[in-house]
């Protein structure tokens, strides 16, 4: 066989080989589990390939780096699924096993798993605060004030009871890779101030970890964050204003990937919102946590999958 028959042949294999990842990928989510599979082999036997080619220079060095930006595009490395949940049994406390840590959740038909959190008083925008007030009620609250001064017969009070935000925090126990995929589905179901937040985390406190945080409850627009805890404090890696507003009664799924490297990356419904890389947490999680610090949500599916450990090779 001639060079230029070499050169033919492992070129046609190649091209070959790439249209067929992109067939298997390019049918609708529904219908993508089983050929995500097939894809995946399809870009390892191309990363083969071209790997071989570049040993072997069995094909032209620019049309070996298209081909791997081609298989760095479908690749998938996050192989190992950690658990699934569509909350289609009814049931949260099996398979996997959810526990509440503050707050109150429940299965709810389509809408899956559902909590709810209206705001208190404090945490009400200022513009669902604002009242009409007339003369009668400011001179009621005046002599209400004034019979109420030390010394007039009303009892002084040294401090106020602090108001507490009201949360709701739920969790599963499983063991997550340092790089990992978090898929979650979600929508609002009435109209709150809203903020969730969700992500890994590490320590039986749950005081560590990454979270992706929504927030929409000042009446600025909302916000993106992401969020490394650490038991001294937060820190933002990064935030997003003027985010797409996911509390618009619309179902949205939200994709969270980190690679071994530490970047991370934020799709919302299919789209890039955002990037960034952080290695300030190294080791293994020990579950995912989802708190709702306002607003009323059904969340449909949520799934974690992470890259398995790298196999040494034997001495």
């Amino acid at each position: 066989m001639t060079g230029y028959s070499k050169i033919c042949g492992t070129g046609i294999a190649i091209i070959v080989l790439g249209a067929a990842v992109v067939w298997a990928l390019g049918f609708p989510a529904a219908a993508q589990s089983q050929r995500s599979e097939t894809a995946q082999k399809l870009v390892d036997e191309l990363r083969g390939m071209v790997k071989r080619g570049e040993e072997r220079r069995l094909a032209s060095p620019r049309f070996l780096e298209e081909l791997k930006a081609l298989a760095g595009k479908y690749d998938w490395p996050w192989r190992r699924v950690v658990f699934r949940d569509r909350f289609q049994d009814g049931d949260y406390t099996y398979d996997p096993i959810w526990s509440v840590a503050q707050g109150r959740f429940w299965v709810e038909g389509k809408l899956g798993l559902r909590s709810r959190v209206e705001p208190t008083t404090a945490q009400q925008p200022l513009r669902s605060r604002q009242r009409k007030s007339d003369a009668s009620s400011d001179l009621f609250g005046a002599v209400l004030r004034e019979i109420m001064r030390p010394g007039n017969g009303g009892d002084r009070q040294e401090s106020q009871q602090p108001v507490r935000s009201a949360t709701a925090e739920i969790f599963t126990r499983q063991a997550i890779g340092n790089a990992f995929a978090v898929r979650l589905r979600l929508r609002t179901v009435s109209d709150l101030p809203a903020r969730i937040e969700f992500g890994p985390y590490q320590g039986d406190r749950r005081k560590e970890g990454y979270r992706l945080v929504y927030d929409n409850r000042d009446g600025r627009g909302p916000v993106f964050e992401l969020v490394r805890m650490q038991p001294w404090g937060s820190s933002v890696i990064f935030a997003l204003d003027g985010a797409p507003r996911l509390d618009d009664g619309r179902t949205h799924r939200i994709l969270w990937t980190r690679d071994r490297a530490g970047n991370m990356k934020i799709r919302l419904d299919g789209k890039p919102l955002l990037s960034a890389a952080d290695r300030g947490l190294s080791g293994d999680f020990q579950g995912l946590t989802i708190i709702n610090g306002g607003g009323d949500y059904g969340i449909g599916a949520v799934s974690v999958s992470d890259i398995p450990p790298e196999r040494r090779p034997r001495r």
